[in-house]
Parts: structure tokens; sequence; C-alpha cells
């Protein structure tokens, strides 16, 4: 499952480094016209940054859930800590369950995936060397 979650990411990074590049070299028509600059040059870099990037599984690609759906998933764990049984000791009927499903249907992850996407297309090179460095940092204070 990690070779095909690695390739997908490629496959998305290739896709926006292409689109970055074709709107970047577009005239004003939107008529594609090859030019070599250093901003292209920076992108492709970029994208030569995406194959050590797109290893790591938790590096900013997205949240596994939603922001509305972390917030429903505290409000149900508070009110499951503080709230199972109401003054009259019945079981509450209020079921939080719903407002998660709603934060469901409701999510952000897809934008945000998005943004993230963007960002390391345009910024790879410098996301590169902070990661890189951590790393090496990281394994040079272990020995």
């Amino acid at each position: 499952m990690k070779v095909f979650r690695y390739i997908a990411r490629m496959i998305t990074q290739t896709i926006y480094a292409a689109l970055l590049i074709y709107f970047f070299s577009a005239d004003n028509n939107f008529e594609y016209h090859f030019t070599i600059n250093w901003f292209i040059i920076w992108l492709f870099a970029s994208w030569l940054c995406q194959f050590y990037l797109m290893r790591f599984s938790k590096l900013l690609i997205g949240p596994n859930s939603s922001i509305q759906q972390r917030g429903a998933k505290y409000r149900l764990n508070d009110h499951m800590r503080n709230h199972q049984r109401d003054k009259w000791g019945a079981v509450n009927t209020y079921n939080m369950n719903d407002t998660i499903d709603s934060a469901e249907d409701d999510s952000d992850s897809f934008l945000y995936s998005i943004v993230i996407h963007l960002v390391y297309s345009l910024l790879g090179p410098l996301i590169f060397i902070i990661v890189f460095s951590f790393h090496w940092y990281k394994k040079n204070q272990q020995k």
C-alpha cells in the first residue's frame, strides 16, 4: 500500500508541476510557448525534490480527518467523559455521532490536500533542504 500511495503522490505532484509550468509559460491567450527561465528551472528542481519528499507518510500531505471532524471528535470525547449520565440517572439521548457524520460531509481535507501539494510544488527545494537537514541531523545525533 505504501508503494501505491507513493506512486499516487508522485503522479499528483507531476500533474501539479505540469500545470504550473503550463500556466507560467502560456501567453495571455493561454497558448503554450515553451520558455526556459529561472522559475521553470525552479519548478523542475522542485519536481525532482518530490521523489525524496513524497516518501514520508506524515509530511504535511493531508490530515486523516478534517478540521471539523477533529473538533467533533473532541466534543464527542468530552461529552462521553463528562456527560455519560444526566442528573436523573438515564442515559443521554443526544448523539454526538451525528455531529461527526455531518462534519464528514463538510470535509475540508480535499482543499487542504490541494493547497499542501501546491506548496510542495512551489517550494520543493526549500522544503527538501529543511527535511533533509533535519533527517541528517537526527541520524548523526543518534550515533
